[in-house]
């Protein structure tokens, strides 16, 4: 069955739901959600973000996407396959905010992405100089925090 990640957020909070209150099994709850397929995200407005990485981003993000305070294309996820997203991303290592998290970037897609203890975030940008400003806000950013 196929749905938006808004309406699969949805049903998946139905279906924890119900085996919370142990009106199915979790072996009922994972054949549920294992029949879900996320309609995936429509990068149409990012040239840049080439097949593959398409595909991964589709794979790794599950939560709608959003927009961060300055209106840029975001998507949140949470992880436990760290080099994974870094290779599969084409990312690489900004600067270490403390030994939990970082930042990261992929110029040639104008990708940025930030790393807290499990919790990621996906920046896609389609301008160039709006990437820079925000690539350059989060190195001072961890910077700063890194000294703090």
């Amino acid at each position: 069955m196929k749905m938006t990640r808004e309406d699969a957020k949805k049903y998946k909070d139905e279906i924890t739901n119900l085996y919370w209150q142990g009106k199915i099994s979790i072996k009922e709850f994972d054949k549920r959600w294992d029949e879900i397929e996320l309609i995936p995200y429509d990068l149409s407005a990012f040239p840049l973000v080439n097949e593959e990485t398409a595909k991964w981003i589709n794979i790794l993000f599950q939560e709608p996407s959003e927009t961060d305070k300055n209106g840029n294309y975001m998507l949140r996820g949470f992880t436990r396959f760290l080099k994974i997203e870094m290779q599969k991303l084409g990312l690489s290592y900004g600067d270490y905010a403390d030994g939990l998290s970082f930042y990261a970037y992929n110029d040639t897609e104008m990708l940025l992405y930030s790393y807290c203890e499990g919790d990621t975030t996906l920046k896609i940008f389609n301008d160039k100089e709006t990437y820079e400003k925000e690539k350059e806000a989060d190195r001072q950013w961890f910077e700063k925090e890194r000294c703090a």
